[in-house]
């Protein structure tokens, strides 16, 4: 009688583990979130005077061509005006040579908006975008 009570309770363990361990299993979901303090998001005290960075998303698009998403927060009660510039890098960390301009994004006041880039091609697997706020 005293084996009974063991497999219900070896049984109950094993099922246990097989919840937590599932549980805990990599997600398939492409998209990776990021908080405030990304090293790829390069800006100054003047730009954070203005806007916060809140979150970066990336993920895929078709071909497996990287894409990003940056929230910006403008935190003053006058419309914040920012210039960005998104540079992309291979699985090597070299610069893809590509021509990238500054755009420029208006952020109405105590409003989030998104800064999104799909990457030239298939080969870059990092990113750095820049921001810069404009006077």
């Amino acid at each position: 009688m005293a084996r009974f009570p063991l497999r219900k309770i070896l049984l109950a363990a094993l099922v246990g583990g097989t919840v937590f361990f599932s549980a805990c299993a990599a997600s398939v979901n492409v998209v990776e979130r990021t908080g405030t303090q990304d090293r790829r998001v390069v800006t100054d005290s003047k730009t954070l005077e203005m806007a916060t960075p809140l979150e970066v998303r990336t993920g895929t698009v078709s071909d497996n061509v990287m894409r990003v998403q940056l929230e910006l927060m403008n935190h003053t009660s006058e419309i914040g005006r920012v210039v960005y510039l998104v540079e992309w890098f291979d699985e090597q960390g070299m610069k893809i040579d590509v021509p990238a301009a500054w755009n420029q994004l208006n952020i109405q006041p105590s409003k989030i908006e998104s800064i999104t880039a799909v990457a030239p091609n298939a080969s870059a697997r990092d990113f750095r975008i820049s921001l810069k706020r404009c006077e």
